[in-house]
């Protein structure tokens, strides 16, 4: 846990080379114990950790197994927090279709995991969290627009970002 929260630090402050060494220490110890969410976890920073050093690919492949590891352990905000970052990756990549089948099934996570909670409190602060994924996908869908103008990515980006803005106007007026 210590090695994690060193690199976490590290990349926070801009020295994502420092947190690589950390990682890989903390990802053994992970497999070693046997604790597949610390795995994920440690697997997610990683390839955040890539993406701040411009290594997309090697970024990708590590999300790619954090999202695998999250599932496995049945950790839905691990999953969408991999996801999120995976959909980055692969943006990238230069393959914004990718990139927004991943944020989909993100989003579609965070809508699973909002009806579920019960207190008004923790469903917005939830979805205050959770706000990255809404962003992405809207740059993604006007990046698309951008790169095939015509094809209505624009209205889905619209689309989009009303459905966060009801979500969030929802659960404020439930409270």
């Amino acid at each position: 846990l210590a090695r994690l929260l060193v690199a976490k630090a590290d990349v926070a402050t801009g020295e994502p080379a420092a947190a690589l060494p950390e990682l890989a220490q903390a990802l053994g110890l992970a497999r070693l114990l046997e604790d597949r969410i610390a795995e994920a976890g440690t697997l997610q920073l990683t390839g955040e950790a890539h993406l701040a050093l411009q290594q997309p690919e090697k970024a990708a492949q590590a999300l790619a197994e954090a999202v695998e590891r999250a599932r496995a352990v049945k950790a839905p905000a691990r999953t969408i927090e991999a996801l999120t970052a995976l959909a980055r990756a692969e943006r990238r990549l230069g393959k914004p279709e990718d990139a927004r089948s991943r944020v989909e099934e993100a989003l579609l996570l965070i809508e699973t995991l909002r009806t579920q909670e019960t207190d008004p409190d923790l469903r917005a602060s939830f979805l205050a969290a959770q706000r990255a994924a809404f962003e992405l996908e809207i740059d993604l869908l006007m990046e698309l627009d951008r790169r095939q103008p015509g094809k209505g990515y624009a209205g889905e980006a619209l689309e989009v970002s009303e459905r966060a803005h009801a979500r969030s106007l929802l659960d404020l007026l439930q409270e």
